[in-house]
């Protein structure tokens, strides 16, 4: 990151901060809003942590998070705020809710991993059967060509006798 002076280098901070702050209070992930910015997770995370952020970046990221652009880069909110803002958005019923369909989710995706393990158990198991009652049939058709070839031989036999 460039040198720049203690002021800017305060604000940028603080501009990470609110980010945080806002993105939290509206219960995104941090590849949520990226999504909606446009840019990667790991890019909100750069800004969150005082990165430098072009103006064209920080008013999408104002218009995902329902804020405005001075809300943004209000230098004024303090870290006891921040931690506030924290501690209200973990008790808030959106939080909780928020937290619990993310826990449901985790166990919608555990359970739809064991269901595609069992249907793949079972598209093997049926391979596997299939691929034995081929053989068997293959066998069965030897064995009926071998007959009908011992049956050829004895003709000839019989023809040169």
């Amino acid at each position: 990151m460039a040198e720049y002076p203690d002021d800017i280098m305060q604000c940028l901070s603080a501009v990470g901060r609110n980010i945080f702050i806002y993105r939290q209070r509206k219960g995104m992930t941090m590849q949520e809003l990226g999504e909606d910015v446009g840019v990667d997770r790991s890019a909100v995370s750069r800004f969150e942590a005082g990165s430098n952020v072009t103006l064209v970046t920080l008013i999408r990221i104002a218009t995902a998070l329902d804020v405005t652009l001075i809300d943004l880069v209000n230098s004024e909110m303090k870290v006891s705020d921040i931690e506030l803002e924290k501690q209200n958005y973990k008790n808030s019923i959106q939080g909780r809710a928020v937290e619990a369909a993310r826990e449901e989710l985790d166990d919608v995706k555990q359970m739809n991993k064991m269901v595609a393990y069992a249907k793949a158990a079972t598209i093997r198991e049926k391979q596997l059967e299939e691929k034995s009652r081929d053989w068997e049939l293959y066998k069965i058709q030897e064995k009926k060509k071998d007959k009908l070839m011992e049956i050829e031989r004895l003709k000839k036999i019989k023809e040169l006798e």
